[in-house]
């Protein structure tokens, strides 16, 4: 990748600098139709903006990203499976958050942080609705256009599509493995039951939608 070099602290990547001409999607297997599943990987990117990276303060800390995702996940291509993978840092923009989300304190809610995730200010300035609109043109609209077109082109081959959003969490957690379909509003729980009897098979621990 172009532009500075990463930032690395205790062997972790924590940005990199994404230019103007750098598509902030990646697609795997866009035009394999073999299975009906576009799978969604969104918190695991590490690049952000020039502008972004000179007003981020000094001590702040980029923590609660989804680490190597994509390098966890990389059977899954192998596997026939339509992967998108977001290049770019929750922190720029949250692409699973709503668009009405703005900038408020909850980042569980908020489309572009202006805290933390410990609550302490990234910012040396306050973004510029310009900044923000900027974001979700150049980000955030990319990526839900890309599941869109994705999901439309396999309802061509399948009565059904199915898209899962592949996430990690913390290790206070206890569970190996959280399955979440919003209380089965996302996905029937029957489905939700069949992927919770493979990993329970496996001796994986399983929590149902808690805490996410």
């Amino acid at each position: 990748m172009t532009g500075e070099p990463p930032l690395i602290l205790g062997g972790m990547i924590l940005y990199r600098i994404m230019n103007d001409r750098e598509s902030p999607v990646c697609v795997l297997n866009r035009d394999l139709h073999d299975l009906p599943v576009v799978i969604s990987i969104p918190h695991s990117g590490v690049s952000m903006t020039d502008l972004m990276a000179q007003n981020l303060r000094k001590d702040a800390i980029l923590a609660n990203m989804d680490w190597y995702l994509p390098e966890l996940y990389n059977f899954l291509e192998n596997m026939g499976f339509t992967v998108v993978i977001n290049r770019m840092s929750r922190y720029v923009i949250d692409p699973n958050r709503d668009l009405a989300g703005g900038t408020q304190q909850n980042y569980t809610k908020a489309l572009i942080y202006e805290k933390t995730t410990f609550g302490r200010d990234l910012y040396q300035c306050t973004l510029s609705e310009k900044e923000i609109l900027a974001r979700i043109d150049r980000f955030y609209n990319p990526y839900h256009q890309t599941l869109h077109d994705l999901i439309s082109e396999k309802q061509k081959y399948f009565d059904r599509v199915y898209l899962l959003d592949l996430h990690s969490f913390g290790r206070e957690i206890e569970a190996d493995v959280v399955l979440g379909n919003c209380d089965g509003k996302s996905m029937n729980d029957r489905l939700t039951l069949r992927i919770n009897d493979l990993f329970s098979a496996n001796h994986y621990k399983v929590s149902l939608n808690q805490p996410f």
